[in-house]
C-alpha cells in the first residue's frame, strides 16, 4: 500500500507540471471514448482491451497529446498575459472610481467638520457676547443703583435655564452639578425614622416621598444616558463633563443653583 501511494504522490507532483499536466490532459480529451469504454462500458474486458487497442495507436496516445500539450504549455503564459493586458484598463478604472469615491467621501465629511467647527464658534460667540453685555448692564445697574443690581440677578437666577442636554429637566441638570460639585460624584437617600434622608456631601436634608420618585426616576435616567454608574449612585466621566459644561454655559452661580436645588427636593 505505501508503494502504490507513493507512485500516486510522485504521479500527481509530474501531472501539477505545466507540460506534463497539459500533456496529460491532452492523452485523455484526445482518447475519451477509448477510456470510457475502457472503465465504464459494461462488456468483457478481453473486449475492452481490443477495442482500447483498435481505436488507439502511438499517434493518439503519444505524439499528438506530446504536441499539443507543448503548445498549450508554450500558449498558456501568452494567454494570460493577454487577458492580464485586456483587463488593465477596466481594473485601473475601476481603482480610479474607487478611490475619487473615497476622496470624495473624505471631502465632505472634512467640509462637513469645518461647518460644524464654524457653527460651534459662531454660537460659543454669541453666547459669549451675551454674557458680556449682561454683565455690562449690570454693572451699569449697580453704577445707578445696588438695589437695582440684585434684582437683576435675583431675576436671572430664577429665570434661568440651560441649553446643555435639552433631554434633561432643570431639576435634574441641578441635581447633576450638585453631585459633582458637593456630592464628589456621590448621591444617595437613606431611609431613617422620619423617612428617607438625601446626602449628596455635606448637603444633607429630609427629601419628601413624591421628591424621592423624582429622584430615584432622574437616577436611572442618568444611568440610562451613561451619566451614572450601572446598580451604583456614583457619577461617570461622562457626567462629570456634562456637569462641567451645564455649569460654564449657565448664568446661574454654584450657591444659588444649590440654593434652588434644596427648595425644590426638599419641599
Amino acid at each position: 500500500m505505501e508503494f502504490v501511494k507513493d507512485i500516486t504522490e510522485a504521479w500527481a507532483q509530474r501531472v501539477k507540471s505545466p507540460i506534463l499536466g497539459s500533456v496529460a490532459i491532452s492523452v485523455v480529451v484526445i482518447n475519451w471514448k477509448s477510456f470510457w469504454f475502457l472503465f465504464f462500458a459494461k462488456a468483457d474486458v478481453l473486449k475492452k482491451f481490443e477495442f482500447f487497442d483498435s481505436s488507439t495507436n502511438t499517434l493518439t496516445l503519444f505524439w499528438y497529446p506530446l504536441l499539443v500539450g507543448l503548445g498549450l504549455a508554450l500558449a498558456l503564459p501568452w494567454i494570460q498575459l493577454g487577458g492580464a493586458v485586456l483587463a488593465r484598463r477596466p481594473v485601473e478604472s475601476l481603482r480610479r472610481h474607487q478611490s475619487d469615491v473615497l476622496h470624495e467621501q473624505r471631502i465632505y465629511q472634512l467640509n462637513h467638520q469645518i461647518r460644524e467647527e464654524e457653527l460651534r464658534a459662531q454660537l460659543d460667540k454669541t453666547r459669549e457676547e451675551a454674557k458680556i453685555a449682561a454683565a455690562e448692564r449690570l454693572e451699569r445697574a449697580q453704577e445707578i443703583n445696588k438695589n437695582l443690581a440684585e434684582d437683576i440677578i435675583d431675576d436671572r437666577q430664577a429665570t434661568s435655564t440651560d441649553t446643555t442636554d435639552p433631554s434633561l429637566f432643570q431639576e435634574e441638570r441641578d441635581l447633576l452639578c450638585i453631585v459633582a460639585k458637593y456630592g464628589n460624584g456621590f448621591v444617595g437617600t437613606f431611609e431613617i425614622e422620619e423617612g428617607f434622608r438625601f446626602v449628596a456631601g455635606d448637603i444633607e436634608f429630609i427629601i419628601p416621598h413624591r421628591r424621592l420618585l423624582e429622584l430615584n426616576a432622574s437616577l436611572e435616567k442618568f444611568r440610562k444616558l451613561d451619566y451614572l454608574r450601572e446598580f451604583e449612585n456614583e457619577l461617570t466621566l461622562s457626567g462629570y463633563k456634562l456637569a462641567d459644561d451645564i455649569t460654564l454655559r449657565s448664568d446661574i452661580t454654584q450657591e444659588a443653583r444649590r440654593k434652588r436645588f434644596i427648595e425644590y427636593f426638599a419641599s
